[in-house]
């Protein structure tokens, strides 16, 4: 049987005007999702995006310009945090919604077929209606197929998560995904938002009928979507990607430094040593009575 393992909203991008009512309140919601990003370990810091002046951290962006506010939030922290910051006004220039479906049996060449079920399609529309593909494969056993253009109203990708991912968890998985822009997004927001289904119900039902709708049918029934979830994996915080760069890029010639030269000169060359040359206190000259 072939799982939906999670859906849900998986990267917004969303604005509010600075003369709306609500838009302290909305600021404030902004940056308590910025503060649970640093409370899970990333690094903030104050930067600005296309015009807007405020801080960056995992990924995610706030900021306030003449005309307003702005937020955006990627990957599972965007499900994770998308009811903290979500307001019915809120404008979404970006809105990304995602299934992952972990196949009984994996087929690898999923991407390529679904290539071909939406050449298919295109066939049958009008030159002028037919959607642009594309087909990308690399040499780690990852493939994309995309549907659509990057500077439409939606678009639609499907990759083999395992190898994107590289994590455990994805083995078997492959992701659909559909980016929604400008009113489609938000007409989007507002259907998960006023809808009686939750956040990853509804996600995995509209991912479904945009590829449908272009010639491709995700393997997954309506029971699937009722029993998909929210990403269970943690994104990784700026703390973990630094300790897993020194795991793996470091350690190695730390190890066969220290059984060179001792541990003394490599903890100096790295400024941890402690200074053997400091006197105890009782012994320095300042010291003296």
């Amino acid at each position: 049987m072939n799982d939906v393992i999670e859906a849900g909203i998986d990267y917004l991008a969303m604005t509010l005007p600075i003369g709306h009512k609500a838009y302290p309140e909305w600021v404030t919601s902004c940056q308590h999702a910025i503060d649970l990003l640093i409370g899970a370990g990333n690094v903030p810091r104050v930067g600005a995006f296309r015009g807007y002046d405020g801080i960056w951290c995992g990924g995610g962006f706030t900021g306030q310009r003449d005309d307003g506010a702005y937020l955006h939030i990627p990957g599972a922290w965007a499900g994770r945090l998308w009811s903290t910051v979500h307001h019915p006004d809120a404008h979404y220039s970006r809105l990304d919604l995602q299934a992952t479906i972990r196949y009984e049996e994996f087929d690898a060449q999923l991407a390529h077929k679904a290539y071909t079920a939406a050449n298919t399609y295109n066939e049958t529309r009008a030159l002028r209606q037919r959607r642009k593909l594309r087909l990308i494969t690399n040499n780690d056993g990852g493939s994309t197929c995309y549907v659509g253009s990057r500077t439409s109203d939606h678009y639609c990708r499907l990759y083999n998560k395992a190898a994107a991912s590289g994590d455990e968890y994805y083995e078997r998985c492959w992701r659909f995904e559909v980016e929604l822009h400008n009113d489609t997004a938000t007409a989007a927001a507002t259907y998960i938002y006023e809808g009686h289904r939750s956040q990853s119900r509804a996600a995995a039902a509209t991912v479904w009928h945009y590829f449908a709708e272009r010639g491709v049918h995700p393997a997954w029934t309506r029971e699937g979507e009722e029993n998909a979830v929210l990403s269970r994996t943690t994104p990784p915080s700026d703390i973990d990607r630094k300790l897993a760069w020194l795991a793996a890029q470091v350690a190695p010639t730390v190890k066969l430094l220290r059984e060179l030269v001792g541990d003394t000169i490599v903890f100096r060359a790295l400024g941890v040593a402690p200074d053997e040359d400091k006197l105890p206190v009782e012994n320095r000259p300042e010291a003296e009575g």
